[in-house]
């Protein structure tokens, strides 16, 4: 790219940065991917400038090469060189200098959600699948499991159900890792009952519990107040009943005592 640039003859294009920012998104460069998109920015500053001043035209005819302005997919690979790099700040910092109709980008708030979730920023995660399902678009489903997992972590558990629920409604096919998601987040706040109808639901999906689900069920029985086992899938060791004996009414009674000879 850097030769490129050097050659009037051969321009760079958005494609050439953006493929660019993700071969430093691969490689751990996350400071010279941000410089790239920053270089798109100002080009497309200088761009609109000279489109105010009249002045977007070569001189004596010449082709110019189309504005090298960033798109939804240069913000998304500088947004994941970012959270890669563990900046997730300033990965949500360049999703806010995108555009606004570029923020309602799904791979971009898919970047997005992954920084907040990065950070623990259950609430962010939260938001920016509510803005993009208020805009009439569909998030993907790793954005989803993304969210909720944030959710589980900050023990969050009814934003977790709300995800899921929200997840159905918009046709989004719950996988295994939704399921657990959801399972971890309730169970982490002892909602047994609400972790056997996940274990239910997940039947009813086509998507067999695991170990792992089980795993979250049995915890979310032993940390309910007082803990559950009627109903869990397994019950551990229950306290033995003490042991009396009784004499039927029907039995026969003693036989008399012998005389003494």
């Amino acid at each position: 790219l850097a030769q490129f640039s050097h050659r009037p003859s051969i321009a760079s294009t958005v494609i050439s940065y953006s493929t660019t920012i993700t071969a430093c998104q691969k490689g751990g460069a996350s400071e010279e991917a941000v410089r790239l998109l920053e270089k798109m920015q100002q080009m497309q500053a200088e761009e609109a400038k000279q489109a105010a001043a009249g002045t977007t035209a070569e001189p004596g005819g010449r082709y110019k090469p189309p504005p090298v302005a960033p798109n939804a997919y240069s913000y998304t690979a500088a947004m994941s060189a970012l959270s890669d790099a563990g900046k997730w700040e300033d990965a949500l910092k360049t999703f806010e200098q995108a555009p606004p109709e570029m923020q309602q980008s799904e791979a971009l708030v898919n970047a997005a959600v992954s920084a907040a979730a990065a950070g623990k920023q259950w609430r962010r995660c939260v938001d920016l699948i509510r803005n993009l399902r208020a805009a009439g678009k569909t998030p993907q489903s790793s954005s989803f499991n993304m969210a909720i997992g944030a959710c589980a972590t900050a023990q969050q558990p009814a934003s977790a159900l709300a995800l899921l629920r929200s997840m159905r409604a918009a046709g989004v096919r719950c996988s295994l890792l939704t399921y657990n998601g959801a399972l971890a987040a309730v169970a982490k706040a002892g909602r047994w009952r609400q972790c056997l109808r996940l274990l239910r639901r997940m039947r009813d999906d086509g998507v067999p519990p695991t170990t792992i689900s089980y795993n979250f069920a049995i915890d979310g029985c032993a940390k309910a107040s007082p803990p559950q086992v009627t109903g869990c899938p397994t019950a551990t060791n229950p306290t033995p009943a003490t042991t009396t004996t009784t004499v039927s009414s029907t039995s026969p009674p003693p036989p008399p005592p012998q005389p003494h000879l």
